[in-house]
Formats: C-alpha cells, sequence, structure tokens
C-alpha cells in the first residue's frame, strides 16, 4: 500500500494526474465543439485541391515561414504569401457550410 502510495505521489509530482484536478477540468460544451471543428478542418482541407492544401500543409501546420514554401515551390516569396492567402480563403469558404456560417 506505501509503495502504491509513493508512486501516486510521484507521478503527481511529476504533473502525470493534472487531469484528475477538479478546477482544470474543461466546459464539456466546448470540448464538443472544438471536437466538431477539428472533423469539419479535416473534410474541408481533405477536400481542397493539392495545391491549396499542401501550402496550408507548409505553412500552417509544419509552421514554415514564407522563404522556405517558396523555396519549396519555386516561385518567390510574395508568390508563396499569395498562394497561401488563397488556399485560407478556400478552406474558410469549404468550411463555412459545414458549420453552418455565412461565408462572405
Amino acid at each position: 500500500m506505501a509503495h502504491r502510495r509513493t508512486a501516486l505521489e510521484q507521478q503527481e509530482a511529476n504533473g502525470a494526474l493534472d487531469w484528475m484536478t477538479i478546477g482544470d477540468i474543461d466546459d464539456p460544451i466546448e470540448n464538443l465543439e472544438s471536437d466538431r471543428r477539428k472533423v469539419v478542418l479535416r473534410r474541408a482541407l481533405n477536400a481542397l485541391p493539392i495545391h491549396h492544401r499542401s501550402v496550408i500543409v507548409l505553412r500552417d501546420l509544419e509552421e514554415r515561414d514564407y522563404n522556405d514554401i517558396a523555396n519549396i515551390l519555386g516561385c518567390t516569396t510574395g508568390g508563396a504569401k499569395l498562394r497561401v492567402l488563397r488556399a485560407r480563403r478556400a478552406l474558410k469558404e469549404r468550411m463555412a457550410p459545414l458549420l453552418g456560417e455565412d461565408h462572405r
């Protein structure tokens, strides 16, 4: 019993039991909405043409800077910025109907 208690105390000290703290529990409604938005985002991203999807992945998921993206795509930095902007607009247009929002 003492061994179990010591192990739990060590886990708590390491932060492994933080999820059990009542004050840190997220609102279940917010969690559901967040999960729904993630599903919608995945669907919308997968529905994009590859040229839009790839620049969103490079910029927003891999967090590459515009110079890196320009080198990968073989274009100027300004061209990379424009491609990211267009891809984000296309993603927003795909997501809006799935979220039931007006996208204008």
